[in-house]
């Protein structure tokens, strides 16, 4: 937290007035939301999370710099930290965010998904596992990110929250991306067909 205090006086002192401050990622999940506490588990380690009391005290100390503090919290890609991390992968497990193939080889993350963060998150991808975006034909998806951002909400006061939003594969090769997956495939179908 001492290095991110040090650069809000850096930027203060440079004449910045905006952090961005991309906290979330496929690697990492640091924040420690109350409301949701399993999502952390997807962080480096215990010792490297920001809880709510942290976040507000660099809010205030950036604001007292004239500085805004916009979050990113990546959806629906760059969320594998969402679900969980660990260097097995169970294929058979629920999970809420998309399984993909990646050019017929497996990604670089595996991750157990029995029991850390919100593996429901994740869904299924034909071809060899490797994992995608949030899958949106799920209710409970939806339910999670209202939550989640209802909690940022009153954590950070700026009017702007960063999505991200990018970076979802549509095309490649029919077992690749989102199309590749089971939701995409329902979604691209619809209902009842």
């Amino acid at each position: 937290m001492s290095t991110l205090l040090t650069v809000l006086d850096a930027m203060a002192y440079s004449k910045f007035n905006v952090l961005h401050w991309h906290m979330v990622d496929d690697q990492s999940f640091p924040y420690a939301s109350e409301a949701l506490p399993k999502l952390s588990a997807g962080a480096f380690s215990p010792s490297h999370t920001y809880t709510i009391p942290m976040v507000k005290r660099l809010v205030d100390y950036a604001r007292d710099r004239g500085i805004r503090v916009v979050a990113e919290f990546d959806t629906p890609g760059h969320s594998l930290s969402w679900g969980a991390r660990s260097r097995q992968f169970t294929i058979h497990t629920p999970v809420r965010l998309t399984l993909c193939a990646r050019a017929g080889r497996l990604s670089w993350a595996r991750v157990h998904v029995a029991g850390r963060g919100y593996p429901e998150l994740l869904t299924k991808c034909t071809g060899h596992p490797a994992l995608g975006p949030i899958n949106p034909i799920r209710n409970s998806t939806f339910e999670l990110l209202q939550t989640l951002f209802t909690e940022l909400a009153s954590v950070f006061p700026d009017t702007y929250l960063h999505v991200g939003g990018d970076e979802v594969r549509a095309r490649l090769t029919p077992a690749a991306g989102w199309q590749g997956s089971e939701a995409g495939q329902r979604m691209t179908i619809g209902p009842g067909k």
